[in-house]
């Protein structure tokens, strides 16, 4: 279990990114952008795709 893993626990009862994704087979989207780092030590032979925008004006525009 990672620090950030034991901080999710033990101060708002969230299980760590692993056991909730534990049967999936791929996740996409906001929740696997913020643990992006935690999931990639946590998987590391997984294939790992991670787009970051810098600018939120220019992501907005994208949508």
């Amino acid at each position: 279990m990672t620090f950030t893993d034991s901080v999710l626990y033990s101060v708002y009862g969230l299980p760590p990114p692993t056991i909730v994704l534990l049967n999936s087979v791929g996740v996409s989207d906001l929740f696997a952008a913020e643990f992006a780092p935690e999931l990639i030590e946590a998987y590391p032979n997984a294939k790992v795709i991670l787009n970051v925008r810098h600018d939120l004006d220019e992501w907005q525009s994208s949508v």
